[in-house]
């Protein structure tokens, strides 16, 4: 019952009201689908970026699963997994890349995502 209420609860309020750390660990807690609009999708996105917290962008962009194309734009936004790729390996982050290539569950993506890195 309790999933059900926060399911139909604001969730872009929410992040506005508890902030984008709080926010993304009770999302990932409650495994809450991604029912964000397309800013706080962004928002979170950037706020991932600018604090380099490269495996919970991966964690929360696996979240708007499926995911067929590396170059698909997530929740509307212009975010996509090829995106978060490149920002990992610009940072040479091999924690965060381990952990995206184990992530993806698809061979499909797995695929694309090691012709991306080869073609860096």
């Amino acid at each position: 019952h309790s999933r059900t209420a926060f399911v139909r609860m604001d969730l872009n309020r929410a992040l506005e009201c508890a902030g984008a750390d709080a926010f993304l660990k009770l999302m990932e807690r409650l495994q809450l689908p991604p029912m964000l609009d397309a800013h706080s999708v962004t928002g979170l996105f950037e706020h991932l970026e600018q604090k380099q917290e490269w495996i919970t962008m991966v964690r929360f962009s696996l979240c708007f699963e499926p995911i067929y194309q590396l170059e698909e734009p997530l929740a509307g936004t212009e975010w996509s997994m090829q995106r978060v790729l490149r920002l990992i390996c610009r940072k040479n982050s091999h924690n965060a890349m381990n952990f995206f290539m184990l992530a993806i569950k698809t061979p499909q993506l797995q695929l694309q995502s090691v012709d991306f890195i080869r073609g860096r």
